[in-house]
């Protein structure tokens, strides 16, 4: 007799599979970035096939997460830009997933590192969904720099012209009129002084 073949549990509905496989890779930033990374071995398949642009091919996902631990861990946060989440369900296997991720410096609070695409191929089995294949590329820096400020136009040169020669003016005015009542003080203190002098 044939050997039944075993076929893959029916995954959701498509238009639930998105926000099931954002909510799944949430989890897995989540593993990154508190260094619970052994978290990372039920996302995974087992001989899950991982390929880096810039390092090669590798199924080894222990050494991978290995890997991961002594250059990421305290050292970098993971990020996904949700705006750029895709998911494409596939018949009788599970579903594609694709968008950026960047892995941010974790003593800077603006993200400074490294950005990339990537494309996760879902297996869902067993009620379970893991990553059977999981494709990176299109490396680039990432660097925050500082926004300049827009300013309003400076104030022309004769409105601060006329600005200071007012103020001038009534500093002037007010030293005038201290000076003055000085003057008067001391002529009254000669003048009463005379008269004394006189008085004797």
């Amino acid at each position: 007799c044939w050997a039944a073949e075993s076929q893959p549990s029916a995954p959701p509905d498509g238009g639930h599979v998105a926000p099931t496989l954002a909510a799944l890779d949430t989890d897995i930033s989540e593993a990154y970035n508190t260094c619970g990374l052994n978290r990372l071995r039920r996302d995974f398949s087992p001989l899950a096939d991982v390929y880096f642009a810039d390092r090669g091919h590798s199924n080894r996902i222990g050494e991978l997460i290995d890997d991961a631990r002594r250059n990421v861990c305290g050292k970098l946060r993971r990020e996904t830009v949700p705006a750029t989440l895709e998911a494409y369900p596939v018949t009788n296997y599970g579903a594609i997933q694709v968008g950026e991720q960047r892995f941010c410096r974790v003593d800077r609070t603006q993200c400074q590192g490294i950005a990339s695409k990537f494309m996760a191929v879902w297996r869902f089995k067993d009620g379970e969904w893991r990553i059977a294949r999981l494709v990176r590329y299109a490396y680039r820096q990432v660097q925050w720099r500082l926004r300049r400020r827009q300013c309003t136009s400076p104030p022309h040169f004769a409105d601060l012209l006329r600005q200071f020669v007012e103020v001038f003016d009534e500093r002037h005015h007010r030293a005038v009129v201290a000076l003055d009542g000085r003057v008067r003080r001391l002529d009254d203190v000669v003048l009463v002084r005379g008269v004394g002098a006189a008085a004797v």
